[in-house]
């Protein structure tokens, strides 16, 4: 009787070493996910590497041009340039060729004056840019 049981225990070993299922309900669904799986590596998909997704852009705050002509003081002054608009309220006092120059430019579009004056130059577009506080929209 020992060597009856002894000769199942080897038998019932080798099918589960062989086939790598304990049951003989394994065995079909072993069968059929070893079909499906690539065995060679040309059949083997490429990874792809993950990339993290990017981050959301910030939008930025979108004026009208009503609104802009809103802030057309030397107190509360707001000028357009290239579709952008600029809060140039603390510059009117600080610009090397006069508040003047600014204060025409308060509440419109001063994209023609600004290029005409300072197109091409860093320093300037560089100050400009400090001063933005959205887009027209």
């Amino acid at each position: 009787m020992k060597q009856i049981l002894g000769l199942v225990a080897i038998i019932g070993f080798t099918f589960t070493a062989f086939t790598g299922c304990a049951s003989s309900d394994d065995s079909a669904d072993t069968a059929a996910s070893a079909a499906e799986t690539p065995t060679t590596p040309s059949e083997v998909p490429a990874k792809t590497p993950e990339v993290p997704p990017e981050p959301a852009a910030i939008s930025e705050p979108v004026f009208t041009v009503a609104a802009v002509a809103g802030h057309s003081t030397s107190d509360d002054c707001w000028a357009i340039v290239n579709g952008s608009i600029y809060d140039l309220t603390q510059w009117i006092s600080a610009h090397p060729g006069g508040s003047g120059p600014i204060e025409s430019i308060c509440g419109v579009d001063a994209t023609a004056a600004f290029t005409n004056k300072h197109g091409g130059q860093g320093a300037p577009e560089a100050r400009l840019a400090s001063f933005k506080i959205g887009i027209l929209g």
